[in-house]
């Protein structure tokens, strides 16, 4: 065991020379002679972390003692917490078993942060590796889910990874190593104990090899696994949209060999906070123009005009007017800044379109400004001319024309006088109010926040 973990260690990069490591240990056979590993066989500064989970009434006391008492042994600092995992799962609508995973790692990370440690070690070993590929399988996951736990990934690292189970009951016999055993362990009601005591023996008997032959299997995964992924990034990256950052080019996405539209379309809805399921993907890498399905509740992925986005349903935007003021100032949706400059001077003018280089400015023509100005919402009927080719069209229609979602179109704002429409965001100066050679002065509007 100690040669397959070194090697674990060295290969996969775990940690240097005098770092400080946050120990997950329940108390059990693989946790324990990770402790015991780690102290006696790498230079490292250990703090061991366990977590009661509350679930298992005496035996979850018996066996937070025999930590406790085990880290006092063996000199080595420990952090205790107790979690009612039950109460929580129920309060946070999850899983006993993912309410407690959860639990544990958010704790093991907070010790991180106070103790600037470089990594959390978990003591998986490559039979937990291969029951949560068997596992994985029965649920059709995709290769990612095959590939199952990895040996080193956002701060987590695994140095038993590649010993199995007997091995590990082996160094802790030699070694004169207690440990505890949870007595679920035995209960076959949990779906990996049912693959560990019915599934892997029948496995092991067609192929006495058969967890070597599962680690290289694993390793041959994980590589094409990083292979693909790394191609769906650039992938993904080369069809962002200038215009338009929340979508990508549609007709490059449909060029994508069949593997890697899939992958593109999951780490696309990922970008967006969207859990992506089988049928979503399948169902983006078959669509069309014009085409929409719904991901989750009022939001949809949709095609319009060669770009693929996400649209949410428009919830109706609240109508707003107040008169546009020198300035910075706020409204419903965002924050805007305005002034009024002598068209001459331009030194001024190049003054705030350098400050706000990162902004989209729009400058209209003062003058010919009638009555009073405001800013407000748009709406039905709006029209607009931006220029003489187009004639004067509805706000509605502009917007149709740009493929500007519903959502951000309830939330767009107009200034206006008493005469109609001089500016609509996403669209535009009107042609009445754009800078002539005998403008005087000039109005000068930008957006610094839209919510």
């Amino acid at each position: 065991m100690i040669e397959t973990a070194l090697k674990t260690i060295e290969k996969y990069d775990m940690f240097s020379s005098g770092d400080t490591i946050i120990a997950g240990i329940s108390g059990g056979a693989d946790s324990v002679a990770m402790l015991h590993f780690l102290k006696h066989h790498c230079d490292v500064n250990i703090i061991a972390a366990h977590l009661n989970h509350l679930l298992r009434g005496d035996e979850s006391e018996e066996d937070q003692e025999f930590v406790r008492r085990l880290c006092s042994d063996w000199q080595i600092r420990l952090e205790l917490k107790r979690v009612d995992i039950s109460d929580l799962a129920q309060r946070q609508q999850k899983g006993i078993e993912q309410c407690g995973r959860d639990a544990r790692y958010a704790f093991f990370g907070q010790l991180a942060d106070r103790y600037r440690a470089s990594s959390v070690a978990t003591a998986h070993t490559l039979s937990d590796r291969i029951e949560t590929m068997l596992f994985n399988m029965t649920r059709g996951s995709s290769l990612a889910g095959l590939c199952s736990l990895r040996e080193n990934r956002n701060g987590i690292i695994r140095p038993l990874i590649g010993c199995t189970r007997s091995q590990i009951e082996q160094y802790c016999h030699d070694n004169s190593i207690a440990y505890v055993t949870d007595s679920t362990n035995s209960d076959d009601i949990y779906t990996r104990n049912k693959i560990r005591h019915n599934c892997i023996p029948v496995l092991k008997e067609i192929n006495p090899m058969f967890e070597i032959r599962m680690a290289a299997l694993a390793g041959s995964l994980l590589r094409d696994n990083n292979l693909l992924d790394g191609l769906a990034d650039k992938e993904l990256e080369s069809l962002n949209c200038p215009s338009d950052p929340d979508a990508i080019d549609f007709a490059g996405y449909t060029k994508l060999h069949e593997s890697l539209r899939y992958r593109v379309a999951d780490k696309w809805l990922k970008r967006h906070g969207i859990t992506s399921e089988g049928k979503h993907l399948e169902y983006i890498s078959g669509m069309t123009d014009g085409g929409k399905i719904e991901l989750c509740r009022d939001t949809y992925a949709v095609v319009r005009q060669g770009l693929l986005s996400i649209e949410k349903k428009a919830i109706p935007a609240r109508y707003f007017e107040q008169p546009l003021m020198v300035g910075e100032h706020e409204y419903p949706y965002g924050r805007y800044v305005c002034y009024i400059e002598d068209a001459k001077n331009i030194d001024a003018i190049k003054e705030i379109e350098k400050i706000y280089k990162k902004f989209s400015i729009s400058i209209l023509n003062y003058d010919i400004i009638a009555g009073n100005v405001v800013l407000r919402s748009r709406m039905q009927g709006d029209r607009i001319k931006i220029n003489q080719k187009s004639g004067t069209k509805t706000l509605k229609k502009y917007y149709n024309q740009k493929a500007i979602p519903p959502a951000r179109r309830s939330s767009a704002v107009v200034i206006a006088d008493d005469s109609g429409v001089l500016f609509a965001e996403g669209i535009g100066i009107g042609l009445c109010a754009e800078i002539t050679p005998d403008t005087k002065r000039v109005l000068i509007f930008i957006i610094i926040e839209s919510r």
